[in-house]
């Protein structure tokens, strides 16, 4: 039994460093193939190039959002150029471009214009309103994008509003900001000095937690609570951490994106805040993001669940995460 159980880790060793995919992991759990999206912090829509220096908003919105086509707009301002009209009627006009997705790019744009929103955020509003046949501003509360009240359901807003630790006038500014910017809520936080890294950290690892149902919202935000009455949240990580679970799978790969110099923590609290507002995996989202290369991504994730499963010794596991720091570097 010894003998085999010392294979199957030199097995398990040589298949995360090999050149070759891993095709039987058995014992080791596999890397579910369902694929998810990230929705609002949408990667595909932040990357789009503009066309040219002098390419318009409301151009660019309809592009980023899956409206037009790129060629299509290019041979419509061509057309206009020559005739010496407006390219947005010639593509109404032809029935390339609806009213109604125009009317909610002029919205959109005005939006972006005065620094109210993202461009980003705002092209996935006129995506989700012209699939859902709905106005922009119903699309903008949908996906937790209003300007009056952006993020509101954003547990990390919803939990720092409930236990009081910021002023609401100063939470509710670092979530407009947040929309107007692109970022997350805690990454305005951190810039403005509003939080600590640890600090956000640790409430973030508390949320996954929550989202796997490993704890109780009710009882973090107790916890959270009682240790900003007690010193100010010094000690939040001492407090909230005995109360969770610290041998899962989920919380040694979040700890080994670290230590595997793959993140550093500043984007490690992007990622999970992206993570908990999309109600999805820190894996999906790295890997939506493209923030660490996808076959050390597949390997630390492979890691976390040996190590989890006790799999893999914790001497072995250091060794493998010194490799990964090195192919980081």
């Amino acid at each position: 039994m010894s003998n085999q159980i010392c294979l199957n880790t030199q097995t398990f060793i040589n298949q995360i460093f090999s050149a070759e995919p891993v095709i039987d992991m058995n014992p080791v759990v596999q890397i579910s193939n369902e694929k998810r999206k990230l929705v609002v912090f949408n990667p595909e829509v932040a990357r789009l190039p503009r066309l040219s220096d002098h390419e318009s908003l409301i151009s660019w919105l309809l592009r980023a959002s899956g409206i037009l086509d790129k060629d299509v707009i290019k041979e419509a301002f061509e057309i206009a150029l020559l005739h010496g009209v407006d390219p947005f009627d010639i593509l109404t006009m032809t029935g390339m471009l609806s009213n109604l997705d125009l009317k909610l790019a002029r919205q959109a744009s005005q939006l972006v214009s005065s620094n109210l929103i993202y461009r980003g955020f705002a092209a996935t509003a006129i995506a989700y309103a012209s699939k859902n046949y709905m106005d922009l501003q119903s699309a903008l509360s949908e996906l937790d994008l209003n300007p009056q009240a952006p993020f509101k359901r954003n547990p990390l807003v919803i939990l720092l509003e409930k236990a009081n630790i910021l002023p609401a006038r100063v939470l509710q500014k670092a979530q407009q900001e947040a929309l107007s910017t692109g970022v997350t809520v805690g990454w305005v936080l951190i810039q403005k000095n509003l939080c600590g890294h640890n600090q956000l950290k640790t409430m973030l690892e508390s949320l996954i937690a929550v989202q796997n149902g490993r704890i109780d919202f009710i009882h973090v935000l107790s916890l959270i609570e009682r240790s900003f009455k007690q010193d100010n949240l010094k000690n939040i990580d001492v407090m909230v951490n005995s109360h969770l679970e610290t041998h899962t799978q989920e919380r040694f790969f979040g700890n080994f994106l670290l230590s595997s110099g793959n993140l550093n923590l500043s984007d490690w609290l992007f990622c999970a805040e992206v993570a908990v507002s999309e109600h999805m995996s820190m894996f999906e989202v790295c890997s939506e993001l493209n923030v660490v290369k996808p076959a050390s991504l597949d390997g630390i994730n492979q890691l976390a669940q040996a190590f989890a499963n006790k799999q893999v010794p914790a001497r072995q596991c250091t060794m493998m995460l010194e490799q990964f720091r090195k192919q980081a570097a």
